[in-house]
């Protein structure tokens, strides 16, 4: 089993049973057979299986050439509780419109997120953060649904937002994470908002958090971050058993779905 030569994985996300992997792959080989997946697969690793992420018979990511439809790319994956948002360069999702950034909601299949992104030239999208408040998107476009906004946006549920007066020009961002309410954005610009910022930046507060600083105790020792209140102390970490369901969405319709999760051939 394996992907096909000279492509690649650009992207992970793990839902404590399942591996989500994106990236630059049409098909995988299934014994003799090649079986397209378009970019996106899914690994059970408690059962070994591998599935495509369908809507029908239209699989993954795909975009738009002269010659028909070619498989896309995807460079991000975020894990929310309803669905798997996907980041990359492409023009439809499982069959539906969606430049450079959708989602496959577990429940619904294959969702565009408003008007998605957009550029002069092909919009892509590289990084994903999924919050609270929203799936904040990274990468190069000029615009996402109504926002005007240099490469970074913010997905509340129902539209898009720009983060403030954005980032530089022509900015490029590959890296995101969220952490106590404020975003942190790494890539290729030279300011974000008024301020010059190279390459990296935060929008919103500080965490609130401080440092300890670490007894010395040989060539490992290291500074550890810890909260200012811990909300349940005295609490430990429990096992949780993992709920199989079954799917309703789009795809093959009756397959168990683990930790809420589709498997989808």
């Amino acid at each position: 089993k394996g992907i096909e030569p000279y492509s690649g994985v650009h992207a992970l996300a793990w839902d404590g049973r399942n591996l989500f992997l994106g990236g630059s792959f049409a098909t995988v080989k299934e014994g003799e057979e090649n079986v397209t997946v378009n970019g996106l697969l899914l690994w059970d690793s408690q059962t070994d299986e591998r599935y495509s992420l369908s809507r029908g018979d239209k699989v993954g990511v795909t975009r738009k050439g002269s010659y028909g439809d070619f498989t896309g790319e995807i460079y991000a994956l975020a894990l929310a509780d309803s669905g798997l948002y996907v980041g990359g360069g492409f023009d439809s999702a499982g069959g539906v419109a969606a430049k450079g950034v959708a989602v496959y909601d577990f429940d619904k299949g294959w969702q565009a997120l408003g008007d998605s992104v957009s550029s002069t030239y092909t919009p892509y999208v590289y990084a994903l953060a999924a919050s609270p408040d929203g799936v904040y998107a990274g990468g190069e476009f000029t615009a996402a649904g109504t926002a005007q906004t240099s490469s970074l946006a913010r997905w509340d549920g129902k539209r898009w937002q720009a983060l403030g007066d954005g980032l530089s020009e022509s900015a490029s961002v590959k890296a995101l994470a969220v952490f106590d309410g404020s975003v942190y954005v790494g890539g290729q610009f030279s300011s974000a908002g008024d301020a010059p910022a190279s390459a990296f930046t935060r929008w919103g507060p500080p965490a609130a958090v401080e440092v300890v600083r670490p007894q010395i105790q040989g060539s490992n020792a290291r500074a550890t971050a810890t909260p200012r209140a811990n909300p349940r102390p005295g609490a430990t970490a429990t096992p949780t058993p993992c709920p199989t369901r079954t799917t309703t969405g789009g795809g093959v319709a009756g397959q168990g779905a683990p930790c809420g999760r589709p498997s989808r051939r």
